[in-house]
């Protein structure tokens, strides 16, 4: 836990990292169980060190809404914990777990403290901001442009669609496994994205915006 957590923090000053670590905690949980619940109040803070999670809601229906993938290392549903806000969506483990978790008032007070990492945290929610407004929408929405649904998140969130299960991404994506391989099939002959098989990597992003 300990490396996990200086590599998150890895542009704040050792001392503070330190204290970081102080107020850590690492908690564990079993695949399939849930970390939070849409509406619950918040209670810790939670950062995702080893594993896979899913971020869903659930409709009128009773259908799961995926709305994206965690991998290690970040933050889950920061806002909420940091404003006392419920959480507006609920959180599973994909795969058996270890999260580092922190008593939300005794870190804001380090926040209070310590300028740099209150702008550290600052900096963490406009990016999950950023995302939400660029992707979440786009990839939920009526939209049957999938060439621009999967360029979009390509630029946006890379490094989780490299580590996520193509079938995974479609799904939360609404679209079928397959056109996901054609899709990336034609970024591969563009030049825009680069890789074999299920393996990707970013070449050229001005090839994926001219999709946007």
């Amino acid at each position: 836990m300990r490396e996990a957590i200086r590599g998150l923090f890895k542009d704040i000053s050792e001392s503070v990292v330190n204290e970081i670590l102080l107020i850590a905690t690492l908690q564990r949980v079993r695949h399939g169980e849930l970390i939070f619940a849409e509406g619950e109040k918040p209670e810790r803070l939670y950062v995702l060190i080893e594993g896979e999670v899913k971020v869903f809601k659930v409709n009128h229906k009773g259908d799961e809404m995926i709305l994206r993938f965690f991998h290690p290392v970040q933050f889950i549903s920061e806002l909420a914990s940091l404003d006392n806000l419920p959480f507006p969506t609920s959180a599973r483990a994909q795969t058996d777990l270890r999260l580092a978790t922190f008593e939300i008032e005794p870190f804001k007070e380090l926040m209070r403290a310590h300028i740099e990492l209150y702008d550290f945290m600052l900096h963490s929610l406009c990016q999950k901001l950023h995302y939400h407004m660029n992707v979440t929408i786009a990839k939920n929405s009526d939209n049957e442009d999938s060439y621009s649904k999967i360029a979009l998140l390509l630029l946006e969130d890379f490094t989780s669609f490299a580590q996520t299960k193509h079938w995974k991404i479609a799904q939360s994506i609404n679209v079928a496994p397959e056109t996901l391989s054609r899709v990336l099939r034609r970024f591969r002959e563009e030049g825009a994205i680069g890789g074999v098989g299920k393996k990707i990597s970013l070449l050229d992003r001005s090839k994926l915006k001219k999709y946007l």
